[in-house]
């Protein structure tokens, strides 16, 4: 039994995750395995990621919600990751009639705040039942002062002379958050876990260019003007989108040792309508346009493995995400015509072709217990689901190795848990045939780009028996 009523306790935990909403929504995400971070916890970060077999943590709701039915007091879990990630941008550029090259070379370190909370008891000998609100992935990226030719999206408008020099400015985020109310049940060895997702999602994009005079050609007797805002740059705003979903979870318990276990995450539909305005001297294009957007958040497939000794913890995981049935491409589809594109003609829609392959990540992770301390490693690899031909400068992680160290210490009826975890990177060239080549391939320009990303993440959590 318990040492509070289960109502009391329902309402202590949906306080805490009421608390919690401020602090993720305002985060800035940068995920590591395509979007989704490579583990939720910090104990689950020591190991690499690895903890679906395992169980008895409000993260269960997150991995496997079946892990619930392990708990026999109330817990309470609350704890923050602090992401930096390293993103490099390059790309080269050459005019092959005017004999003309330049370079940009852009790197930009951003920091993520990631905090999670949540609460779970056991109600009776068989049942459980929790709830949480978590950092569920994301992405971002702000790139300034990207030199480059002017393309007729710009020069058609007006007043550029096609010669011009632009700067081209970026910044993208997507942020999305999810609370998660579930429970679950044993029978004998069996244990089976439902859980409900609501998830929340926004959306921002701009891209600014500027006029660059006195740069190669930029002025001429046809273009005595400079722009501080030039036209062919865009500005997007979605609404906060919510949107259902849920998952199912299954262990089983070959003896007091051994675990295996599966669980399986629903898509979630992002309905991130908002409104687009463009940088344009056109007066048909001045004002807002409505734009209607669905970003499908991808279902998953877990299944995970465990063995519990007396001092020592093995789990491995493997999951299986299918990138392409979601992420092929990205339509901002507006109520009239408001983008310029690369070749002049304005269009309705901004259409990004992404191209994402499926992608399966596993995870491997080691726990030593000594006492009141405990000692984690991991481990967890997962080939990046960006192809050549779907690269840009924002959107997902081209991270693939990731290593974590952690250690727990438990006094009483709380526990600290502290991990840091390293993902180096790994550089993509990008295709001649991407979206954004294409976009730059203008005046018989050749145009070569590249980009990486690495991680350094520190997760602290805390965990409190009530």
């Amino acid at each position: 039994m318990v040492s509070i009523s289960f109502v009391r306790q329902l309402r202590v935990a949906a306080l805490l995750v009421m608390l919690s909403i401020p602090l993720i929504l305002p985060a800035s995400l940068h995920a590591f395995h395509g979007l989704f971070l490579p583990a939720y916890g910090a104990r689950q970060a020591g190991l690499g990621g690895a903890s679906l077999a395992l169980g008895g943590s409000v993260m269960d709701l997150q991995n496997n919600p079946s892990g619930l039915a392990l708990l026999d007091e109330g817990l309470f879990e609350a704890g923050i990751a602090l992401n930096r990630a390293s993103i490099t941008y390059n790309d080269r550029t050459y005019f092959p009639g005017e004999n003309v090259y330049f370079e940009n070379h852009n790197r930009f370190n951003p920091v993520s705040p990631l905090p999670y909370m949540g609460y779970a008891t056991p109600v009776g000998d068989r049942f459980a039942f929790g709830m949480a609100l978590y950092a569920q992935g994301g992405g971002g990226a702000e790139i300034d002062g990207i030199y480059r030719r002017a393309a007729a999206e710009t020069t058609s408008s007006g007043g550029v002379s096609p010669s011009a020099y632009v700067s081209e400015d970026l910044k993208f985020r997507f942020v999305h958050a999810k609370l998660t109310m579930g429970g679950a049940a044993s029978f004998g060895r069996l244990r089976v876990g439902l859980a409900v997702d609501l998830s929340y999602g926004t959306n921002r994009l701009d891209r600014t260019l500027t006029v660059l005079p006195g740069v190669g050609a930029a002025i001429e007797e046809n273009n005595p003007l400079s722009y501080i805002q030039a036209p062919g740059g865009f500005h997007y705003r979605s609404r906060p989108a919510y949107a259902p979903s849920g998952k199912i979870g299954f262990s089983y318990d070959f003896n007091e040792s051994w675990s295996v276990s599966y669980a399986y995450t629903a898509d979630s539909q992002l309905e991130l309508d908002g409104m687009m305005r463009a940088d344009s001297t056109d007066a048909m294009r001045q004002g807002s346009s409505r734009v209607e957007r669905t970003l499908a958040w991808p279902d998953r497939h877990s299944a995970g493995i465990a063995y519990r000794g007396s001092a020592v913890t093995v789990a491995f995981d493997l999951h299986y995400i299918p990138w392409s049935r979601h992420f092929d491409r990205m339509t901002f589809q507006m109520d009239r015509p408001m983008v310029g594109t690369p070749l002049g003609p304005v269009s309705p829609a901004l259409v990004w072709n992404l191209r994402w392959k499926d992608q399966v990540v596993g995870a491997i992770g080691l726990e030593y217990r000594v006492d009141n301390l405990a000692y984690r490693i991991g481990t967890s690899y997962g080939k990046t689901p960006i192809p050549a031909e779907g690269l840009s400068p924002f959107l997902g992680s081209t991270t693939e190795y990731h290593f974590s160290v952690g250690l727990g210490y438990t006094r009483g009826r709380g526990s600290l848990d502290v991990a840091f975890e390293y993902a180096p990177g790994r550089m993509i060239k990008g295709s001649p045939l991407s979206d954004w080549a294409i976009s730059r391939q203008v005046q018989g320009a050749a145009f070569q780009f590249e980009r990486s990303t690495s991680t350094k993440g520190l997760y602290i959590g805390m965990r409190y028996k009530i």
